[in-house]
């Protein structure tokens, strides 16, 4: 099956959206992941493209980040029952949240590893000092 260029349009579209390549390809106007992928490998122009629209879909991802952690609308349920009636933390919801953004940290840390991984510093800031003993000073 060949791919217009229209449906190279709309699929970069809604990768740089946020979505992934099976979700698109899911859609109903859109190709089936081979296809994608075939052309990805021939296309050249298609491949540069796409690898920009999955630089977007990271920061896309980022973004979701924080719309999760600043959502509080399901933080607190309202108790009825007799004898402790108000409001009580919704655990359940909140460590819903917490999967759902560690889920999209640790995706992040994969799909663009320099601007989103763990960051180590490995210059050693200090001196050194070599102690030599006695019995080394013979050598």
């Amino acid at each position: 099956m060949a791919i217009t260029d229209e449906q190279r349009a709309n699929f970069l579209a809604r990768v740089a959206g946020g979505r992934s390549v099976r979700d698109v390809c899911s859609d109903e106007d859109m190709p089936s992941r081979t296809v994608i992928y075939e052309e990805l490998a021939a296309n050249k122009d298609f491949a540069d493209h796409y690898a920009r629209a999955c630089d977007m879909r990271a920061d896309e991802v980022f973004d979701e980040i924080f719309e999760i952690a600043d959502d509080g609308r399901n933080d607190w349920i309202e108790t009825r029952e007799d004898d402790a009636r108000g409001w009580r933390e919704n655990g359940e919801s909140l460590r819903r949240s917490q999967i759902r953004i560690d889920a999209r940290k640790w995706a992040l840390a994969r799909m663009s590893p320099r601007k989103y991984g763990d960051k180590l510093d490995l210059n050693h800031g200090g001196g050194v000092t070599v102690l030599l003993s006695p019995d080394t000073a013979k050598l």
